[in-house]
């Protein structure tokens, strides 16, 4: 049953609600009073059924959260607090005056070439901001962007840090939601490439977003997910300048560099787009771009340490079964302890020793929550198992 927020109801004896204000794919936003610090703000209700029901999941989120909400950056939300009410996780932020881009965009408004890159530019600043303190927003498209207005300059907002760590791609059905979450991902973020997520991956999305607001439509447009995922993998977006002749060849360059499905040929760092960008504000139209690009690549996937000794007994129980020596090993621990971290180690050694060519790697999770479902794992790794 969806949450169903009263005004004037109280969360957690401090947060007053005052009114609706807004739902996405993922979440209901209310308008509320925060009594303890006299201000106004918002609260964003995560949606059961579109959010993960593992705890270790929630757990990464509200870490992620903590993280962030240290920041200090203009362009990124201020986030206050998080917790849950009525069995549902919620996030406190700073109440935004704006609209979100998606929203804009969806009411026919039309960028400048100037206007889009200054709005480029802030996305590009927060991304050299957060990368630096090895945070991966994973999620950047129209939907997590605030505009404001600020004496006619345009001002951004980016939202929604952590929450693709507890969302539920499969539960996603609406064919406009499709879209507007799957339209921004990048290649290695759908999973079916085996590659790692890290920083390139949200220079991808941003280079989604610079392509929308150029020419007003996205470069994927699949309506269901297998071909919206295929086209993401696959096939190259149309060249900006055959939709609209007007913008200049060295942003198409830029454009596509960001959009590259090889990770090596993007952008390597929001620095390196940056200064790009800055020299097409110089008046500059003729220069080879990512001559300033760094070609450092961090890792946000940190090399496992400490647990070297349990890894190694699992690898040596898969090599024993691949001689047809099976065997059973049993995994335990309190939520955030690692469990799933061990897991993805053990997928990595698999996937390097070529098992994967042989036989299935499938998986199945225990969820912590009040209505549980019988053999919920089991039935896990037999949904993946049949859909592989």
């Amino acid at each position: 049953m969806p949450l169903d927020l009263n005004k004037n109801e109280l969360i957690e004896k401090k947060y007053l609600i005052q009114k609706k204000i807004g739902e996405g794919g993922m979440s209901f936003v209310y308008q509320a009073r925060d009594n303890e610090y006299k201000r106004d703000i918002a609260i964003k209700f995560l949606k059961k059924g579109i959010t993960s029901s593992y705890i270790e999941d929630i757990v990464r989120f509200k870490r992620e959260v903590e993280i962030v909400s240290k920041f200090n950056h203009p362009n990124i939300i201020k986030f206050y607090s998080t917790g849950e009410y009525q069995n549902t996780p919620y996030l406190v932020t700073e109440l935004l005056e704006g609209n979100s881009l998606s929203d804009i965009l969806h009411n026919d408004k039309k960028f400048s070439i100037d206007e889009t890159i200054e709005i480029i530019i802030q996305l590009a600043k927060v991304l050299s901001y957060v990368h630096n303190k090895e945070i991966i927003h994973r999620d950047i498209k129209p939907a997590n962007i605030i505009l404001m207005n600020d004496n006619g300059e345009n001002i951004i907002k980016l939202l929604d840090f952590g929450l693709s760590l507890v969302m539920e791609l499969s539960k996603i059905k609406d064919k406009e939601k499709i879209i507007g979450t799957f339209g921004y991902m990048s290649p290695e973020a759908t999973g079916i490439m085996k590659k790692p997520i890290d920083e390139r991956s949200d220079l991808y999305s941003l280079g989604i977003v610079f392509y929308q607001l150029l020419t007003g439509e996205l470069p994927f447009k699949g309506k269901e997910v297998n071909t919206l995922l295929h086209e993401l993998v696959t096939k190259e977006a149309t060249p900006v300048t055959r939709i609209k002749s007007s913008i200049p060849k060295v942003i198409e360059e830029i454009i596509t560099k960001l959009m590259s499905k090889e990770q090596d040929l993007r952008y390597q760092s929001a620095k390196g787009l940056l200064y790009d960008l800055e020299r097409y504000l110089k008046k500059e139209r003729d220069f080879v771009i990512g001559a300033k690009d760094q070609k450092v690549k961090l890792t946000y996937q940190t090399k496992f340490v400490g647990r070297e000794e349990e890894l190694n007994k699992i690898k040596g129980l898969v090599d024993n079964t691949w001689d047809n020596k099976g065997s059973i090993c049993l995994i335990g621990g309190e939520p955030g302890v690692g469990k799933t971290r061990l897991i993805e180690a053990l997928k990595d050694y698999i996937y390097n020793k070529g098992y994967d060519q042989g036989g299935l790697f499938i998986t199945g999770r225990c969820v912590s929550q009040e209505n549980k479902t019988p053999y919920q794992p089991f039935r896990d790794a037999m949904n993946e198992y049949i859909n592989k």
